[in-house]
């Protein structure tokens, strides 16, 4: 009788080992998808992967551009100007997030409003990223055209022309969609 009961006590305490190994395990994963940055933790919580709040939301989003922003030099091997830009993209995202949790813990009442600054940057980055990805696209078609560089003059007024880009995106006033919680 001893025996059954040490051998039932052993299958249960190993069917709860594997429980929670498979759950830290499942919680690690999910962390590591929260990342903005490759490099560095989030700071998010694991409950915004799949919740449909503005906060988690606006997180998905910002998890979205950086990714696209990767992708796109990574394909390219892109010109390491691009790439030094999209390590920056990325550290400001990650500053971005650092506020968009501060904002979404905010009381319920303050809540709206502190997610608007949040927000405009987070479609300031998508704006960025956007932008990013159309220069990339020139410096392929450019590297892979019958002229396989393009003088340097003309590079520098590229660049010239998506920073001024940018700049009008930044200037222009962002419209706030207000939404009920």
């Amino acid at each position: 009788m001893e025996t059954i009961l040490i051998v039932v006590l052993s299958v249960l305490g190993g069917l709860a080992l594997s429980v929670i190994i498979a759950l830290l395990v499942l919680r690690g994963m999910l962390r590591r998808q929260l990342r903005v940055s490759i490099g560095r933790k989030s700071v998010a919580p694991t409950h915004w992967v799949a919740p449909l709040s503005r906060a988690a939301r606006l997180h998905r989003r910002l998890r979205t551009a950086t990714v696209q922003a990767r992708l796109q030099t990574a394909r390219l091997g892109a010109a390491p100007a691009l790439a030094d830009s999209v390590r920056n993209l990325e550290h400001h995202a990650c500053a971005v997030e650092i506020d968009l949790v501060s904002a979404a813990r905010a009381p319920r009442p303050q809540r709206r409003q502190a997610l608007m600054s949040p927000a405009a940057d987070v479609q300031r980055i998508e704006a960025s990223v956007l932008q990013l990805m159309f220069v990339a696209q020139k410096w392929e078609q450019t590297m892979t055209g019958p002229q396989p560089l393009l003088p340097f003059q003309d590079q520098l007024r590229a660049y010239d022309h998506a920073t001024n880009q940018v700049k009008a995106l930044e200037q222009t006033p962002l419209l706030v969609f207000v939404e009920d919680e």
